[in-house]
């Protein structure tokens, strides 16, 4: 898998992810504020269930008294612990608990986080592509002297660090300007040196030498 599909494939699964745990978030919230808008409260107060673990009891507006399985559990309940509750008013057994609407914080957080990371990610990498389109459309190019095939020590997938290749051009009034193409992942050395390549296409944003592209694409490293 090359670089950019690799990216390509990180981006999307993390965005898809996030945006996965984003609708679980929201439907789960829509379930419960669904309940709530029909539910009548009651304080309830935290008692021991027979089988274990906690139960709730409360007075419904009927006057009845009711307990019943909270809607979730922690290690923090205490015996008489007060909670404030919404019960169904036709069936007062069903009931959920203030605090549980906070619950879709869980799948919202780590789908924000999730859709941040492939959004991050895979953002650049499709505005580079923008922009390297627009430049061999429409930018002018120039053959550029390669001066150096490099190891990119900032960069590594899978313990696997891509090469660059960096080159330079002389303009007419004699100024010299650099450019460093983008990531090789197979050693470029023996193609360049078998097919006698000694320059390699640059593509530039008119007298704009500072946004440029290097055209690398022999070797299937873009």
């Amino acid at each position: 898998m090359g670089s950019r599909s690799f990216f390509k494939f990180f981006a999307v699964t993390f965005s898809a992810a996030g945006i996965v745990s984003l609708l679980i978030a929201v439907i789960f919230g829509a379930v419960l504020l669904s309940f709530r808008s029909h539910a009548l409260t009651a304080q309830g107060e935290l008692v021991f269930s027979p089988q274990g673990g906690y139960m709730v009891e409360f007075t419904a507006q009927n006057g009845e008294t009711y307990t019943t399985n909270m809607s979730y559990s922690s290690s923090e309940f205490y015996r008489g612990q007060k909670v404030k509750l919404y019960y169904n008013p036709d069936n007062p057994y069903d009931i959920q608990a203030e605090e549980t609407l906070w619950f879709m914080a869980i799948p919202g957080g780590i789908g924000l986080i999730f859709f941040a990371v492939g959004l991050g990610s895979g953002l650049p990498n499709v505005l580079k592509g923008f922009g390297k389109k627009r430049l061999i459309a429409g930018g002018k190019w120039v053959r550029a002297d390669i001066d150096s095939v490099q190891i990119n020590p900032f960069f590594t997938v899978n313990r696997v660090h891509p090469y660059i290749i960096l080159c330079h051009f002389t303009d007419f009034n004699g100024r010299i300007h650099r450019f460093k193409s983008g990531n090789i992942w197979s050693k470029p050395n023996a193609y360049l040196h078998d097919n006698s390549i000694t320059s390699l296409t640059v593509f530039v944003d008119g007298s704009n030498y500072k946004k440029y592209y290097v055209d690398i694409s022999m070797f299937n490293g873009e």
